[in-house]
């Protein structure tokens, strides 16, 4: 669990930082790309630009469906593209009973 927790979050802090920054553009009325708002945005991981593309799109299409959930299950796509990104990095996370 320890080494769950110490690699998790180096792992998901690039997509926390990321969704702030989506936040604040989509709050400016920006909905272009990242990489068209952030052209600086680092390419060499490709693993990491793509989870970032997909957190996107799962924030905005939360955010457009905002008042119609019928539950939280809504946010169940967006834990998905961090366990997505856990896999690519080979750390294999299994929900506990």
């Amino acid at each position: 669990m320890r080494v769950f927790h110490d690699v998790g979050i180096v792992i998901i802090e690039p997509l926390r930082i990321a969704s702030y920054l989506v936040g604040h553009l989509d709050g400016m009325n920006d909905t272009g790309t990242l990489c068209e708002v952030a052209p600086e945005l680092p390419t060499e991981d490709h693993a990491f630009v793509i989870a970032i593309g997909r957190l996107v799109d799962q924030l905005r299409t939360l955010w457009g469906t905002r008042g119609k959930w019928e539950s939280y299950n809504a946010l169940v796509d967006v834990g998905a593209v961090c366990f997505r990104l856990f896999e690519k990095f080979g750390l294999h996370a299994r929900p506990q009973p």
